[in-house]
């Protein structure tokens, strides 16, 4: 009799568990994972390095509005100001991602970024399991530090060629503005900004959509312009030394009219090899592939334009490496 009401109450237990995931699953999907707790967290230490200035009272101004749900990425969920003009994006810092157990059992190792503060460690686990629970704090931490210092590089030294205008990588207590957003589902949300982590850019139109509408109505030329102008950011950028850990064209880079912006702000690292013209052509040859085999669907013509011009950056390596020998 004990065993069958044990029974029963398992299944129930069960049956409450599956409702629950399915509820979570189906708002997960609506909303496309975000929640409001999931933008704030206790855990992470300021680092004196993120700091940067208040914002301009331009840049105040455009906080003046609401913002929309317009997105999400890997790190971050995007939202849309009013006047359509710019995108906050606020960094995902949620302790559950199942990214991080998922890169944890595939043995990949950053304990040495373990947190105590982290909730994990104050669960009744077996002690087995410690090695595997630094390994997924250490694995969130490692993925933060790096975003965050990416974009403190992206501030620094790319802020025209990301259009960036504002970072706020560490909690303040100077700011003293709330922001209105609205979630995917229409939710209103009011955010303290100084207890949030986010980046503030312009809206840039995204590579692939901007040129088919370019080649939509037959603006060939302002197409070639916005292909010269993304060659030659990505060179410059590879100048000042600085690699790209996810050279996504398509996804990560943009246009506002015919000018190139790199949007993913969260993937440069420092690299002073990439000052060599032969690195640098790689690099530019690397990243315009994907958008190479879009345009040659697409555009053939444009595909062949972006192709000469990769090339010529072959060609002017090449000489430099011939007179920087001689």
């Amino acid at each position: 009799m004990r065993l069958k009401k044990f029974g029963m109450a398992l299944g129930k237990c069960l049956l409450g568990i599956g409702v629950f995931g399915l509820i979570h699953t189906f708002c997960d999907r609506r909303t496309d994972g975000f929640y409001l707790q999931k933008l704030f967290a206790q855990d992470i230490p300021t680092n004196p390095l993120w700091d940067t200035p208040l914002p301009t009272q331009d840049v105040e101004a455009l906080l003046d509005q609401p913002y929309t749900f317009l997105g999400m990425g890997s790190e971050c969920f995007t939202f849309l100001s009013q006047d359509k003009t710019t995108v906050i994006k606020f960094f995902k810092l949620d302790q559950m991602r199942f990214v991080y157990f998922k890169r944890a059992w595939k043995k990949e190792d950053h304990s040495n970024l373990d947190n105590p503060a982290h909730w994990l460690h104050r669960l009744p686990l077996p002690s087995s399991l410690e090695p595997y629970i630094q390994k997924v704090v250490g694995i969130r931490m490692f993925r933060i530090q790096n975003t965050f210092n990416s974009c403190k590089i992206a501030w620094d030294r790319l802020r025209e060629e990301t259009g960036l205008l504002y970072v706020h990588l560490n909690p303040t207590k100077q700011l003293h503005k709330k922001l209105v957003i609205y979630d995917k589902i229409g939710v209103k949300h009011t955010i303290d900004l100084d207890s949030t982590r986010f980046v503030m850019q312009k809206r840039a139109e995204l590579v692939t959509p901007k040129i088919r509408k370019l080649c939509k109505e037959g603006k060939e030329t302002e197409a070639r312009r916005c292909i010269d102008s993304l060659v030659k950011l990505i060179l410059e950028r590879s100048k000042k030394g600085i690699a790209d850990r996810d050279p996504l064209v398509k996804q990560n880079f943009g246009f506002i009219e015919d000018q190139a912006l790199e949007i993913d702000t969260g993937s440069f690292s420092i690299d002073e090899r990439m000052k060599n013209p032969f690195l640098s052509h790689r690099e530019l040859y690397v990243e315009t592939r994907e958008l190479q085999e879009w345009l040659q669907k697409n555009s053939p013509d444009l595909a062949k334009y972006l192709d000469e011009q990769v090339n010529a950056t072959a060609t002017l390596s090449s000489l430099h490496s011939t007179s920087s020998n001689l």
